[in-house]
């Protein structure tokens, strides 16, 4: 009975962190998206958006439109 209780309390804890991970995760990308800051939004953003342009144009570049197909 006991370890059961404790199993309880660990699972009662780790769902109260994953609730405030979350929550917290909302609110500062509220306090992100309302931020006064321009600058640092706006670069953080323009990096992220390079970084998927880099990421998607070596994907590009290892597919061979003009090879042929292998059959299905």
């Amino acid at each position: 009975m006991l370890a059961a209780l404790r199993l309880l309390r660990v699972v009662i804890k780790r769902d109260i962190k994953s609730k405030l991970f979350f929550w917290g995760w909302i609110w500062g990308a509220y306090r992100f998206a309302t931020d006064r800051n321009d600058f640092r939004r706006n670069l953080i953003v323009n990096l992220g958006l390079f970084a998927v342009g880099v990421w998607l144009a070596r994907k590009l570049t290892d597919i061979d439109l003009m090879a042929p197909q292998p059959p299905a």
